[in-house]
């Protein structure tokens, strides 16, 4: 599985904070995708893993109500 990287809604995060606390990776809060690549590979194994079962939390939310 991977981290998402979101470049999508301006106001995604208003609706969805703990979807963008330790899961996804909003690509918006980014000067550009450099520092995006500098954070995927300074990313600890611990990060990563509570990032993919937070995104493993949300799974069944959004396959029910959207």
């Amino acid at each position: 599985m991977s981290i998402p990287i979101y470049f999508g809604s301006l106001n995604a995060e208003y609706f969805f904070p703990d979807l963008f606390n330790n899961a996804v990776i909003n690509g918006l809060n980014f000067n550009n995708t450099d520092e995006i690549i500098k954070l995927i590979k300074n990313m600890s194994d611990d990060e990563y893993n509570l990032r993919i079962e937070n995104i493993k939390k949300w799974i069944p939310l959004v396959k029910e109500n959207y």
